[in-house]
């Protein structure tokens, strides 16, 4: 008697519901491209690795160009309604091992990610906030407590604890989050707001007095002219405008800014799916484009351009700033509250800062849980990854993989030196580039899935949309991909990056090949997935 035949997917509906809103998106890739986690640390280490830039103009400039790729994305985000994002649309239209490799490597690096923005929430949320009160107001025990976020111990201690509150998100119905996410925002951008009145309320040389009377305590006097004198001891000369600076800034700008598509990975569970990922994507590269570039030519304005570049060369290219001040605390909430000097005010400034800083975690643990139930959902992965649990209707086991796979980075990237933030961005770039080529041909490669969808209406004379916009966006990609690759300030192409990163793709390409072995011998053939859009 014959064995019967096992079916194409694991199981007839990937258990996901769609309970997710357009707002609810929105705010999840406004949150995935941080305002406030780009108006810190990234600010002046733009104007560091870039002197001779304007750090308004490469925020405005380079975002509003990321809005050719985050159309790509919301028009394959439309055509192809299911969770998984990229790995769902290259398996299909490219190939399924250039699907799955490529998305791999997205997800292992953005659960890098995860640990990386948790290591510096400890530091720049809340070490910054608490030192930035504390000496304001002259509060012993809050600069005391600050010194335990920027401590090692304390670094991974408060890490893990951001991950684990991430995981029980993950874990919990999606409303729960959603609902905390709406409740946040409200004063993270009321924050940033009263941050950005202070600065367009106080010209350079109002400033520098303020600055220097909330310093003097406990770095000395004129702490400004301290940091453009230390500058200028160890080589710093001002920068006058380039270019050249603006062009090289683009692989910066798109470590943040680039990111406005992940929602795309939760497709299967977002209501009106087909318009809200063409709102929600795009949308979000145009509001942070727009308040990053606000944020950063207001506080140029107020604070001065050369003390700005003088503390960004000092305090991240030399690592020693006048009196051995931290750098970490010279970002917006600790300018604003110079100015301010009101409590109230001072606290939403630092409490938006706390808001901001991890604000990215959820988009890098949420969208690779979806991918893994996408695998699984594939045959790739044994069905236990994409175990989604009834009552919730979430994906548990993924949940817990990536919160596992995040803290083992955080000890790494917290103990050692052998990974830097530019690790995986050329990764997240790659799906992108790829995801433009699937664009630009999926009208001939898959043309009755493309015609029946919302998008295949629209062409440019015989020219389908989607082609002229996947081929716009493979051209920025592949620009980003070139800075990532060829420019050594980005700190990608490290040796040890290179090593850490082809570790982690021959893990992947392990994987790949005990799926095909496993499955040819139960009889399965896994190429027969490939033929057909997963169940929602």
């Amino acid at each position: 008697m014959s064995k019967p035949k096992e079916a194409v997917f694991l199981r007839q509906t990937s258990g996901l519901v769609r309970r997710i809103s357009t707002t609810d998106a929105l705010l999840f890739n406004i949150y995935m491209i941080s305002v406030g986690g780009a108006l810190t640390s990234l600010f002046l280490i733009l104007l560091a690795l870039n002197p001779g830039t304007d750090g308004s103009l490469s925020f405005f400039l380079w975002t509003y160009v990321f809005i050719i790729p985050s159309f790509c994305w919301g028009m394959m985000a439309s055509i192809f309604p299911r969770s998984g994002g990229d790995y769902v649309y290259n398996t299909r239209i490219l190939t399924p091992f250039t699907g799955f490799i490529v998305n791999w490597m997205l997800v292992i690096w953005t659960i890098f990610f995860s640990a990386f923005f948790a290591y510096w929430t400890s530091i720049t949320g809340f070490g910054t906030a608490f030192f930035t009160y504390g000496l304001v107001f002259d509060v012993p025990w809050l600069l005391d407590a600050s010194l335990f976020f920027v401590s090692t111990n304390g670094i991974f201690i408060t890490g893990t604890l951001v991950l684990l509150f991430y995981f029980v998100m993950v874990v919990l119905p999606p409303k729960v989050y959603f609902t905390f996410q709406k409740a946040t925002f409200i004063p993270a951008i009321v924050g940033l707001v009263v941050a950005f009145i202070a600065f367009a309320i106080t010209p350079q040389d109002k400033f520098m007095p303020l600055f220097n009377s909330v310093l003097e305590p406990i770095a000395g006097a004129n702490y400004y002219q301290q940091v453009i004198d230390a500058a200028g001891t160890t080589g710093f000369v001002a920068p006058t405008f380039s270019w050249n600076a603006v062009w090289w800034s683009l692989n910066l700008i798109a470590m943040a800014n680039a990111i406005t598509w992940y929602s795309a990975y939760f497709g299967s569970e977002i209501k009106k799916v087909e318009k809200s990922q063409i709102i929600s994507i795009p949308g979000a590269a145009i509001i942070v484009g727009t308040m990053t570039g606000i944020g950063a030519f207001l506080q140029t304005r107020t604070a001065g351009a050369d003390f700005l570049h003088a503390l960004a060369f000092q305090g991240y290219i030399m690592g020693d700033l006048p009196q051995g001040m931290p750098i970490d605390i010279f970002f917006y909430p600790f300018m604003g509250s110079v100015i301010f000097r009101i409590p109230v005010l001072v606290a939403l400034m630092c409490l938006s800062n706390i808001i901001w800083q991890p604000a990215y975690i959820m988009a890098c643990v949420m969208p690779p849980t979806r991918s893994i139930v996408a695998w699984s959902m594939d045959r790739l992965v044994p069905g236990w990854f994409g175990g989604v649990n009834r009552k919730f209707s979430t994906p548990h086991n993924a949940a817990l993989v990536v919160f596992v796979l995040g803290d083992i980075f955080l000890a790494i990237y917290t103990y050692t030196t052998w990974l830097t933030y530019a690790s995986g961005l050329f990764f997240l770039m790659l799906s992108t580039f790829f995801v433009s080529i699937a664009a630009t041909i999926l009208p001939w490669r898959l043309p009755d899935i493309f015609d029946a969808s919302p998008i295949g209406k629209y062409k440019v004379g015989r020219i389908p949309l989607m082609s002229i916009v996947g081929a716009a966006s493979f051209v920025v990609s592949f620009f980003i991909l070139y800075q990532y690759a060829v420019y050594t300030p980005a700190g990608f192409n490290t040796m040890v990056n290179l090593q850490v990163a082809t570790i982690i793709l021959v893990a992947g390409l392990v994987v790949y090949a005990y799926a095909k072995v496993v499955s040819k011998r139960r009889g399965i053939d896994l190429s027969v997935a490939y033929r057909e859009v997963p169940p929602v």
